[in-house]
């Protein structure tokens, strides 16, 4: 009888070991998958960051040609080819969006 007592318990004990080191492996599998998550998310979070900084360079949001130069205190001149254009015809020198003289 005792025999067969301590085989139950051996038998129990291998049990909950293979079950201890399933658990553990989901349990690794859980956190790479997270870790590789987190990366991902940290990434794409670089590239938003990247483009907001390209977008905020360019002086504006609007999807036109941005032609650079500057304003006179130095910031970007934030007119686009149109009002370029119509400034070179007008005399204008001050960009319409900041209300800054430009170069």
């Amino acid at each position: 009888m005792q025999d067969a007592n301590d085989r139950r318990i051996e038998n129990a004990l291998r049990d909950a070991k293979r079950e201890a080191r399933h658990a553990a492996e989901d349990l690794a599998d859980a956190a790479h998958d997270l870790g590789r998550n987190v990366k991902h998310a940290a990434e794409d979070l670089e590239d938003e960051v990247k483009d907001d900084v390209e977008t905020r360079r360019s002086g504006n949001r609007l999807p036109e040609i941005q032609t650079g130069g500057r304003a006179i205190d130095g910031s970007p001149d934030t007119r686009g080819v149109t009002e370029k254009i119509a400034d070179a015809v007008t005399g204008d020198r001050v960009d319409d969006k900041t209300g800054k003289r430009v170069r």
